[in-house]
């Protein structure tokens, strides 16, 4: 918090978000995923409760970096019970290898893919 990295980039209004996850700020907790403020998944974000609470059974997931935080966030959901679809355009990642290894673990937890948004409104 704070920094430019935390600001939302032009042309994004923060207004227009009805929920916002705010990961990493604790000095004492780093997270790799959006759903857990601990590495245990104990310590809810709110994240889950919010999406259930208002009837939400798909999430689309996309962010930095495919094979930890993304990889963690999109587990996390499929472990909540909720259909989860990976855009890979809206991803990027560390290293090929461990890029790799993580959509091999997503996909055998039931995680659908496209290649970019167009094909959801397929």
């Amino acid at each position: 918090i704070g920094t430019k990295g935390f600001d939302f980039i032009d042309g994004l209004d923060e207004a227009a978000y009805d929920y916002q996850v705010f990961k990493g700020i604790e000095a004492d907790k780093h997270p790799y995923g959006a759903c857990y403020h601990d590495l245990k998944d104990t310590l809810s974000t709110g994240a889950i409760e919010y999406l259930r609470c208002h009837g939400i059974t798909t999430v689309i997931c996309g962010g930095l970096a495919t094979d930890y935080c993304v990889k963690n966030t999109v587990l996390q959901l499929k472990a909540a019970g909720f259909d989860v679809i990976l855009n890979k355009a809206a991803c990027r990642g560390i290293a090929p290898e461990t890029i790799a290894s993580a959509m091999q673990e997503m996909a055998g937890a039931g995680v659908k893919f496209v290649e970019c948004a167009k094909e959801l409104a397929e």
